[in-house]
């Protein structure tokens, strides 16, 4: 039997951030503490590796990587199962900045390329062709949502010794008029479709849900409240795992300009001291 076992003494922080476009998602992520080391950071949004969104003091500490143009599913597998702390060994954070996006690119990929065969898929143009795409059918939703489980415990496995971030777009699903008796509204990160919002937020021991408040003032300012989450808020899932009786200590956090207050907030109640080496 080769069981791993438990690592009390390496308490590391796992984290799924989520929210709508311009709430502070990625700079949340890379206001990680400094004492964490260096950053590997998956950039899969179009714009990622530009760092726009991420403040100018934390941008020197990522390793930014990108997909190489071919399989997005064999890129984020390797991104999974590579030892970072040897190819960067001051690194001790790995971040994933979209894992929405990275799942719709690979959706795409396995409609193109016929992954999940389907004998009556729709083609649009030359299969040759560079922009060439198959019409996703359910066995593609499906599929790709089961590589998605497999991706997730293979980056716990893998870089369990490493800080986790990942980040995640909006997602809201409403009931309709097909929908089942009883059935109820909820939102949470969004991947492929709604079968996955539940199942990817319970992986992770904080799942913090990102958001605005545009506030004007007396004298017509508008200004801007960042506000993290990590308690039910309507229907959208937010929660820290914890075992005081006094429940969460954190459950609204407003957000500085540099929102590194989360994560101090975070370490103080939830974690224990750490080296960024430790092995």
């Amino acid at each position: 039997m080769a069981l791993i076992p438990p690592t009390q003494d390496e308490r590391k922080f796992w984290g799924l951030f989520y929210g709508g476009p311009g709430t502070g998602k990625s700079r949340l992520a890379a206001a990680y503490p400094d004492e964490w080391g260096e950053a590997v950071y998956l950039a899969v949004d179009n714009d990622g590796a530009r760092l726009d969104s991420i403040l100018p003091q934390h941008r020197g500490r990522l390793h930014v990587y990108g997909f190489d143009g071919g399989s997005p599913i064999d890129n984020m597998n390797q991104f999974a199962i590579e030892n970072w702390k040897k190819v960067h060994p001051g690194a001790g954070v790995v971040i994933v900045d979209t894992l929405s996006r990275a799942a719709k690119k690979m959706l795409v990929y396995a409609s193109k390329q016929n992954y999940f065969q389907a004998s009556s898929r729709l083609q649009f143009g030359p299969k040759s062709a560079e922009i060439s795409q198959g019409l996703p059918m359910p066995g593609d939703y499906g599929g790709t949502q089961y590589l998605l489980r497999n991706w997730i415990d293979a980056l716990f496995l893998h870089q369990r010794k490493m800080h986790i971030i990942v980040v995640c777009h909006q997602y809201e699903w409403f009931p309709g008029k097909d929908s089942p008796a009883g059935a109820k509204a909820f939102g949470g990160p969004d991947t492929i479709g709604h079968a996955l919002v539940e199942d990817l937020a319970s992986e992770f021991p904080a799942v913090v849900r990102l958001d605005v408040d545009h506030i004007t003032g007396l004298d017509g300012k508008v200004q801007s409240k960042y506000v993290a989450h990590s308690a039910m808020t309507g229907i959208y899932t937010a929660r820290i795992k914890e075992g005081d009786e006094k429940g969460n200590p954190m459950p609204k956090v407003v957000l500085a300009a540099n929102p590194r207050n989360w994560f101090d907030e975070y370490t103080k109640h939830f974690m224990r001291k750490e080296t960024v080496n430790a092995s």
